[in-house]
């Protein structure tokens, strides 16, 4: 059933790319609907904290669009290598209590098919689907030894043995790994605002063969973009879950490349 969902997704995204109508390919919004690449940056808030995103889109077609976005940030919980990792050997005299907060950097590569058509001359409208798979990779928590003037330890970095000539203790993690989809509609208004509304959802699962999101996050996806000029715009977009169920905020803007 899993497998008979991710494939009729990809059958139906592909009959869409191929039935494309005339008045589509006549649409004017060439600035919000149109075939351009752009390159993204701005504020992220996730978790609780706040950190930043880069996002590289092409727009191929009025149909096709690929993406590729980073997110970091720093994890707003703080843990502790003995009752969190479970590392009963960690020495406290030497290197402080092992409390720690991990940066996470999130990558997220995706492909869209939609399907543009004119309402009116100043509205367009695209229903969408997105299929895209995302990674959360944390960065290794390094804790150094405590030295005459230290007392805690780092969340980052390689560090440098204190005093006491101990080694840094190293805590890696493994990457998590995630299917994403999202389906919904794009509207463009005057060729200068864009809104998309939609639902998506995330499937963690190790075992590909078994993907599956009805065990998974669901939520929606809101984003807003203005487009003053042909060459710059504003965004905000809010998705109510990540992979981890967790809501995320963005801000930013856009350079447009024609």
């Amino acid at each position: 059933m899993k497998r008979t969902l991710l494939n009729g997704a990809l059958a139906l995204t592909f009959a869409l790319s191929t039935s494309a109508s005339v008045m589509a390919d006549e649409l004017s919004h060439e600035r919000t609907m149109g075939n351009n690449a752009s390159l993204s940056a701005g504020f992220s808030a996730h978790e609780g904290e706040t950190g930043y995103y880069i996002n590289l889109g092409w727009q191929v077609n009025k149909y096709f669009a690929v993406g590729f976005d980073v997110n970091s940030f720093l994890n707003s919980q703080t843990y502790n290598v003995i009752t969190d990792l479970g590392d009963t050997d960690f020495n406290t005299v030497l290197y402080g209590d092992g409390d720690f907060r991990p940066r996470h950097n999130t990558y997220g590569l995706s492909a869209t098919l939609r399907y543009p058509f004119a309402m009116s001359d100043a509205t367009v409208m695209a229903p969408y689907i997105e299929l895209g798979y995302a990674k959360m990779s944390t960065k290794d928590v390094v804790i150094e030894p405590l030295d005459d003037t230290s007392s805690s330890g780092s969340d980052s970095g390689s560090g440098s043995s204190g005093s006491n000539n101990a080694p840094d203790e190293v805590y890696s993690f493994e990457d998590i790994n995630a299917l994403r989809a999202s389906a919904g509609l794009q509207f463009s208004f005057d060729d200068t605002h864009r809104l998309v509304l939609g639902g998506l959802a995330y499937s963690s699962d190790e075992n590909w063969s078994e993907l599956g999101l009805e065990d998974d996050q669901v939520g929606a996806v809101v984003e807003y973009g203005y487009f003053p000029t042909e060459r710059l715009s504003y965004h905000v977009s809010f998705e109510s879950v990540d992979q981890f169920g967790d809501p995320v905020f963005n801000m930013g803007l856009s350079w447009i490349f024609n």
